[in-house]
């Protein structure tokens, strides 16, 4: 079943003594950490200061709590299995662009910088990709920032540009890039159980 797909994955990554699986109201901690890390160290160049000096892992947990309990949500996770500690969090769940022809949405994708070069942010999008697929979306859309030097990983994993619009963060309007995959099932060699 879904356990062992998820075992697969996490073998697949480069670094054995690392779990992807899915998210619990007990990863919060962990979740909201790997997000106030990744978003100060990766938007350090992008975004206020201010804005980044007053992220919260306290505010995080809570604003994680609310979207995992929506039915729809999904979260997995990357964690070391020698303690657990996680290292690495994707979030998808249905797209929240109507007006483009995609299934699934991934929202987010972050790694902790120390765990980046390992595999392990592909195995978290696989994860999603697989987990988008079981609840029926063939495709799969990702916003990422058009000046984060990361994007170029979103188009070694097969997604194509789709799109670009303004998101605004911080107080400040930046620009943003849509990359889809619209074959998850071929572009992952999927199986649709």
């Amino acid at each position: 079943g879904p356990a062992q797909k998820y075992d697969l994955l996490s073998a697949m990554s480069n670094r054995a003594d690392i779990e992807i699986r899915k998210g619990r109201a007990a990863d919060l901690q962990g979740i909201a950490e790997v997000l106030v890390a990744t978003w100060r160290s990766t938007f350090g160049d992008m975004l206020p200061g201010a804005f980044l000096d007053a992220m919260t892992v306290g505010e995080q947990i809570e604003r994680h709590r609310r979207r995992m309990l929506a039915p729809e949500a999904s979260y997995l996770v990357a964690a070391q299995r020698k303690d657990d500690r996680i290292v690495g969090i994707a979030n998808s769940g249905p797209s929240r662009v109507p007006r483009m022809p995609y299934g699934a949405e991934l929202y987010s994708l972050y790694v902790l910088d120390a765990f980046q070069g390992f595999g392990i942010g592909q195995g978290l999008v696989r994860a999603a990709a697989f987990d988008a697929v079981q609840r029926g979306s063939r495709s799969m859309l990702v916003w990422v920032l058009a000046d984060n030097p990361n994007r170029r990983f979103y188009s070694r994993l097969g997604a194509v540009p789709v799109g670009r619009a303004p998101v605004t963060i911080g107080g400040i309007t930046l620009g943003q890039v849509g990359y889809a995959w619209d074959d998850l099932t071929g572009q992952f060699g999927l199986e649709i159980a």
